[in-house]
């Protein structure tokens, strides 16, 4: 017998176990306030250092218009007004040159996963389910494999890799690219430091994205590899220093700062910002680790750092960081009634409605 291997199974285990406990005693204890404050205005303010663009009051009328004609027969179907919170300075009125909904042009979409995503993979079953939905639409869809333990500026080399290898999109479609959390920033990365991967994209969707960093990143022994071991089947081993540089804010701030982004390309940001009710028993010790920075945030990322700076931002998502792209619920009920315990967001008529925008603006509308 490996006693080594053996001992380091049930700390491991014995790690998980504390967690799970943790989670339920602290699923009963209050959040604390998150009220939005002045943040809104604070994104959309042209002199400020993000200087993001409204897209909310449109992105809206797809949104509620998808989840009331396909919405009810999807998993997690939640009401319009549920899923999207309305802040202030929200526009009331969908402008003028927004045409009637019609049929979207095929979309080749390249995604890329969060961080720590090869860990838990085989947990989360893959994103089987929702790539078919998607490319039931008429898109395609590639999931670009980097590293989840990885710096932005090791993955940014994949992801070159993998736009140069995807076969060159048709003339009547774009190359589109999501990035979830982490995945994000290792996008920017890309186009920031490969110009023969801004010459192919045409947008770049950020949901969630961890673009300014997290303060989580400071103490991730603590809080984000331990949710991460609380997790049946999940093995993941400590990450490296330059995958924790990557989300540490001020190295994020100094990277931003050094590396303007191709004009040529359209940003856009989803960002999630839940009531308190919404955010899971599991993110609930990380969201009150970062309150102590700032109490707005969706238990991994605050707020304001999910804006790609020049964006155009779509929407604020009632749901957690893992509502928004992990459906973990759906495959693990059990885990669902415990420990993740607001995992419903109807992601597919997110994206759904993510891509009839993008394809609004990049064809229709004005970019």
């Amino acid at each position: 017998m490996d006693l080594t291997k053996h001992a380091s199974d049930f700390c491991r285990r014995a790690r998980a176990l504390i967690y799970v406990v943790v989670v339920i005693l602290q699923g009963c204890i209050a959040l604390p306030a998150n009220d939005p404050g002045d943040i809104v205005e604070s994104i959309f303010d042209p002199r400020g250092d993000l200087h993001a663009t409204d897209g909310r009051a449109v992105f809206r009328s797809i949104f509620c218009a998808i989840n009331e004609t396909r919405g009810p027969d999807l998993p997690d179907h939640r009401a319009c007004s549920d899923a999207l919170r309305t802040l202030s300075l929200e526009q009331e009125v969908v402008p003028r040159d927004f045409p009637a909904r019609q049929k979207v042009q095929p979309i080749s979409i390249l995604v890329v996963p969060g961080f720590g995503h090869e860990c838990f993979s085989d947990f989360v079953g893959g994103d089987g389910a929702l790539k078919a939905y998607v490319e039931s639409l008429g898109h395609t869809v590639n999931r670009v494999d980097v590293k989840g333990l990885a710096s932005s500026e090791e993955n940014a080399g994949i992801i070159r890799d993998s736009v140069l290898r995807n076969p060159k999109v048709p003339d009547d479609e774009r190359l589109v690219m999501i990035g979830y959390s982490k995945g994000a920033n290792d996008i920017l990365a890309a186009l920031a430091l490969y110009p023969e991967v801004a010459d192919r994209v045409s947008a770049v969707v950020s949901v969630s994205g961890a673009i300014g960093g997290s303060p989580l990143s400071l103490h991730a022994r603590d809080w984000t590899l331990g949710l991460l071991a609380a997790l049946p089947g999940v093995d993941c081993e400590v990450p490296e220093d330059t995958a924790l540089a990557s989300l540490n804010p001020a190295t994020r701030r100094a990277w931003l700062a050094d590396h303007p982004l191709p004009e040529t390309v359209a940003y856009f940001s989803i960002v999630s910002f839940p009531e308190a009710a919404r955010v899971s028993a599991v993110l609930r010790p990380p969201f009150r680790a970062l309150a102590k920075y700032d109490s707005r945030n969706d238990g991994q990322v605050i707020v304001f750092d999910q804006v790609v700076p020049g964006s155009e931002v779509l929407a604020f998502l009632n749901a957690d960081h893992w509502a928004v792209a992990l459906p973990i619920a759906r495959l693990h009920p059990v885990i669902g009634f415990t420990g993740i315990t607001r995992n419903d967001f109807p992601i597919e008529v997110l994206l759904e409605a993510i891509l009839e925008y993008v394809d609004f603006r990049l064809g229709s509308g004005p970019t």
